[in-house]
């Protein structure tokens, strides 16, 4: 586990006639064994930042420091899940698990090992030998879950990870990936635009602004813990939820040119 810190990273996109600026001097904090979430209107540039972190799309300035060190292009020690499942379908749910480790050339039995351990972990036991074909979207993100954290990265970075869920398999999901969290405490970093997931889940939550994307607020969510299905129902997190969704609000009114 790592400390992250993306340093007044802004990210400006070239096109006929001009640019795109996605990102403006953006400056974020994930502490050591930290969740924590970034929440904004569609298009204010959370996946652009999510893909910095992970070395994917370089900043046009700025720069990300990973233990004090800065990150220059994909590396072993973040691990990405995206919204898209991405399993091969040729491999069963335990090659699924294994198939980092298979190009590292860890024994096969430490494979096994690490993989059905992890399954257990995601609850998956049982399923080791099936192909993705005949698991739900619930059980195939499990999946692509436990291949990322085989791996052992310092950080986990989740794009919309429950996005294509249905909404009771996404708490269900939600309340797993919490539960994992609380156990092996990875350090997250997690992009949604769900504001109710964002402050279950999260330690901090990040607000950006409409395009470009800069930091609007930070907020501490210091909701008691474990926290399970009925806190969504408590007067705390209703707060918390209102706060951001009224930052967002006068966002789009200020997009829309309607701000007073």
């Amino acid at each position: 586990m790592s400390d992250l810190a993306i340093d007044h990273v802004s990210v400006i996109y070239p096109k006929r006639g001009g640019a795109v600026t996605a990102l403006e001097d953006v400056s974020i904090e994930v502490k050591n064994g930290q969740f924590v979430s970034i929440v904004g209107a569609s298009g204010c540039g959370k996946s652009t930042l999510l893909n910095v972190v992970g070395g994917l799309v370089a900043p046009t300035s700025g720069q990300v420091l990973l233990d004090g060190e800065p990150i220059r292009g994909p590396g072993a020690d973040r691990g990405m899940v995206f919204q898209s499942y991405t399993l091969y379908p040729w491999l069963t749910v335990r090659k699924n698990v294994e198939f980092g480790l298979s190009l590292r050339h860890v024994p096969r039995a430490e494979r096994h090992r690490v993989a059905d351990d992890l399954l257990a972990e995601v609850r998956l036991q049982g399923f080791e030998d099936v192909y993705p074909k005949a698991l739900s979207g619930g059980m195939k993100q499990r999946v692509a879950i436990a291949r990322v954290l085989a791996n052992e990265p310092s950080v986990l970075l989740m794009d919309e990870p429950f996005g294509a869920l249905d909404a009771q398999t996404r708490t269900v999901m939600q309340e797993l990936l919490l539960d994992l969290w609380e156990r092996l405490r990875t350090t997250v970093l997690f992009v949604t635009h769900d504001i109710d997931e964002a402050v279950f889940l999260s330690e901090v939550v990040y607000v950006l602004s409409n395009r470009p994307g800069r930091v609007r607020r930070r907020l501490e969510v210091e909701l008691s813990r474990p926290r399970n299905f009925e806190t969504m129902g408590t007067p705390e997190f209703t707060a918390y939820k209102r706060d951001i969704l009224s930052l967002i609000h006068e966002e789009s009114l200020r997009e829309a040119g309607l701000a007073r």
